[in-house]
């Protein structure tokens, strides 16, 4: 053969080794981004979670507006922004904080924004708006009250409910969803899960522990719209689920003032000298410590140590309490949080009250830093007095 057939042989392989390439590239190219055609039609994809393959429903495109989808992007990066900020997702400041931002920018109220961040949400994931559910008006009215709401030393709601429902049977589970405020201000919500609760019994339930203030309480009841049918049940609030939604309001509770409540009185403030922080005092002064983004450089203005109590002195009680704070730039400090307890639970909430009363310096930083406060309640070498 020819030195010229074969570099003409030679370039027609290169060439179709380059086509061959080029159309595998473009193959894997319309994989990762299917034309619109393709993206209008609805398909089944599955994910492996925890060793269980789950179906996907891939949405339609016009299922989803171009203004709803800029709303759900938006909330989305701005989330991400706070949490990259702050080091840490904190729903309290951060959910009101984006929800407020989007409810400005496109014109809406907040909780329209949080309707249409839902909404796209389910769409994303397959699920399929829930269809209306109207409950028969011969049904028996879901007939609850709540008798009690009080504010343990813990910080935890403690509910009782009494069950007046006409029917002798046990209700299906009921949300109570608690909305917290601080004087007028939302601060944040709590459930409270009413479970078991049968013919004509009244019942106490608890949440879990709010880690911030709070003086105001108001409530709703939610119930499962398909279990209130499956067992003859209506509401005397709504006749039907609202659209998309699963669960439908059975009870209102009006706000309600828990100040009076609120665990027991506020801590006396003592600044202690060095004089009387030296050992022969039982709370033993150790170094501060503190860990996380707080303990780098930013300096205490106000240490306000939190004295031994004396329920704990007089029994010999000691223990080591670490608590998280979050702290605004201002310096004050927003909330509090044991992250690891003494096992006493009053000797953890003490030290946590005391952390909020601390203020540090204020920085021109627009963001909220975190630390971990440890306190050490232990007596010198180890020897009660």
């Amino acid at each position: 053969m020819s030195k010229r057939n074969r570099i003409f042989i030679g370039t027609i392989f290169i060439t179709w080794v380059i086509i061959t390439l080029l159309i595998y590239v473009s193959d894997k190219k319309s994989e990762r981004f299917p034309s619109p055609e393709t993206r209008d039609q609805s398909q089944l994809i599955t994910s492996v979670q925890d060793d269980k393959t789950i179906p996907v429903n891939i949405p339609k495109k016009e299922n989803i507006s171009e203004k709803d989808q800029q709303i759900y992007d938006y909330l989305q990066s701005r989330w991400d922004f706070y949490e990259q900020r702050d080091r840490a997702y904190i729903p309290e400041e951060h959910d009101d904080l984006v929800l407020s931002e989007a409810a400005k920018k496109f014109g809406f109220t907040k909780d329209e924004i949080f309707k249409i961040f839902d909404k796209v949400e389910k769409i994303r994931l397959g699920i399929k708006p829930k269809e209306k559910i109207f409950l028969d008006v011969e049904n028996i009215p879901v007939d609850i009250i709540i008798k009690k709401i009080k504010l343990l030393s813990d910080n935890v709601l403690q509910v009782t409910v009494e069950n007046r429902t006409e029917k002798s049977i046990i209700l299906p589970t009921i949300n109570l969803t608690f909305d917290l405020y601080q004087e007028t201000i939302n601060v944040g919500h709590r459930i409270v899960w009413v479970k078991n609760l049968g013919y004509s019994e009244t019942k106490t339930y608890t949440s879990s522990s709010v880690g911030y203030d709070f003086d105001t309480v108001q409530a709703t009841g939610y119930m499962n719209i398909d279990e209130m049918k499956a067992v003859g049940l209506k509401s005397n609030i709504q006749a039907s689920n609202d659209p998309g939604e699963t669960v439908i309001p059975i009870l209102r509770f009006k706000k309600l003032t828990i100040k009076e409540q609120v665990r027991k009185e506020k801590p006396k403030i003592e600044f202690l000298t060095p004089t009387e922080k030296s050992e022969e005092k039982p709370f033993r002064e150790r170094e501060r410590g503190i860990r996380g983004p707080l303990g780098e450089s930013r300096k205490i203005e106000l240490q306000v140590e939190p004295p031994y109590p004396e329920w704990a002195r007089k029994r010999g009680m000691t223990g080591v309490v670490e608590v998280k704070c979050w702290v605004l730039p201002s310096g004050e400090v927003r909330n509090v949080e044991v992250c690891q307890s003494s096992g006493l639970p009053r000797l953890d909430e003490h030290a946590a009250q005391y952390l909020m009363l601390w203020k540090f310096e204020s920085i021109k930083e627009k963001k909220i830093q975190w630390g971990i406060v440890p306190f050490h309640f232990e007596f010198p070498n180890g020897e009660l007095e």
